[in-house]
């Protein structure tokens, strides 16, 4: 999450934004996503008892040809939103996942540390850009560790929003 949070780029900008985490342990709390009839990632409704309050990154099966999934939550405050709670799912099947990025022997997995930057962007209200060398790009190649950092597009969407 520090990528995000401390807005880590190759494009020498500086962290001008003030958001911060704390992890505050393990939970039992499930993702509040769903999948519909066509097989694709839906976020659970405000009002679902699915949403606890509880920030929560989770491994489920995923439907294929999709990495994870995150949905928030926000209500409005004085004319801006915040974000009350933010659930992030990836896929549970460790042979999708590198940790050793581009390392030998990586031939059809993904980097984690990337799909979370990526991820933990949407945490933080960043949307799927179409720019092939920003994190927030909608897909990601195999062994491809380039999203570990973000591109000066996602530090511009981030000193915007925040």
């Amino acid at each position: 999450m520090e990528n995000i949070t401390q807005q880590n780029n190759q494009c020498g900008m500086p962290d001008q934004v003030d958001i911060g985490q704390v992890y505050q342990g393990d939970t039992n709390a499930t993702a509040a996503i769903g999948y519909n009839s066509a097989g694709q990632s839906t976020c659970a409704a405000a009002s679902s008892p699915s949403h606890n309050g509880i920030h929560t990154v989770y491994f489920d099966n995923r439907q294929p040809n999709v990495l994870g999934t995150t949905c928030t939550i926000a209500v409005a405050h004085a004319g801006a939103s915040e974000i009350v709670e933010a659930d992030i799912e990836l896929d549970n099947d460790a042979n999708v996942w590198t940790t050793n990025g581009a390392g030998p022997g990586c031939s059809t997995e993904y980097d984690l540390e990337g799909a979370l930057t990526h991820e933990f962007g949407h945490w933080f209200g960043l949307d799927h850009v179409s720019d092939t060398h920003q994190t927030m790009l909608r897909a990601v190649s195999p062994c491809f560790i380039g999203f570990r950092t973000l591109g000066k597009g996602d530090v511009l969407g981030l000193q915007a929003r925040y």
